[in-house]
């Protein structure tokens, strides 16, 4: 990386934390910039229907990647039965491709958990969940589930490390938990108030508009790269 990042006139990451990380490595010569992944806005909106799929927690993503798997298994191990203790009857919804073997004997083994596998759309499943949880244990980069589900003003639970480089806001547009106990407390606290789920979805959404809307980021991209043109002549 620090051979790579000599070579170019400007090296682009998408968060500040990788930005700090490789500046870390890497020598004075080396220029960054933060552009940060988007959504679009117009795909992922409040007003797509909720129509044909109910669920009270969604996970969704590639579920063959070790972070979500890990996530997942964590969550359903030291969050979920403390859920449970408040809401017997309460869903858990895992979507997304390849689910790894350990996934899939989650639903085998507990008819309260659906996985559902590759879809060909995903906005149904999470229009149609109350929550959407990221309880990640590994961190790297940004992960899009969560400016996606905000743009579709979901209320989201995360741990740090899930929204580790997004520019959000605790409490208000985002619950951030790291401790099992303090995780389920607030899960159980979002899908007992609707009242709370909409005011969080709503600034959600309103983060998504104003700071990972794509008609923004190509903006800041394109100034980047007139920034860097104009200093090579």
């Amino acid at each position: 990386e620090k051979k790579m990042c000599r070579k170019f006139d400007r090296c682009l990451t998408v968060s500040e934390n990788d930005k700090a990380e490789l500046m870390q490595v890497c020598d004075e010569k080396a220029s960054f910039s933060v552009i940060p992944n988007g959504v679009d806005v117009e795909y992922y909106t409040p007003r797509f229907s909720q129509e044909g799929y109910c669920t009270d927690l969604i996970h969704h993503g590639t579920m063959s990647g070790y972070m979500n798997v890990d996530g997942i298994i964590y969550f359903y191990e030291k969050i979920f039965p403390r859920i449970r203790r408040e809401i017997p009857d309460v869903k858990l919804t895992i979507a997304g491709a390849n689910p790894d073997k350990k996934l899939l004997n989650l639903a085998n083994i507990d008819k309260n958990v659906v996985v559902t596998g590759a879809v060909d759309d995903m906005r149904p499943y999470v229009a149609g969940s109350k929550v959407v949880i990221v309880p990640l244990r590994i961190g790297g980069g940004t992960r899009l589930k969560i400016p996606e589900a905000m743009a579709m003003g979901k209320s989201v639970i995360s741990t740090s490390v899930g929204c580790e480089g997004l520019e959000v806001t605790p409490d208000k547009d985002i619950i951030i938990a790291d401790d099992p106990k303090e995780f389920a407390n607030h899960t159980v606290e979002l899908l007992k108030d609707e009242g709370l789920r909409l005011k969080i979805g709503l600034n959600g959404r309103k983060l998504a508009e104003t700071r990972y809307d794509w008609k923004m980021i190509v903006e800041e991209l394109y100034s980047v790269h007139q920034e860097v043109v104009k200093g090579r002549k």
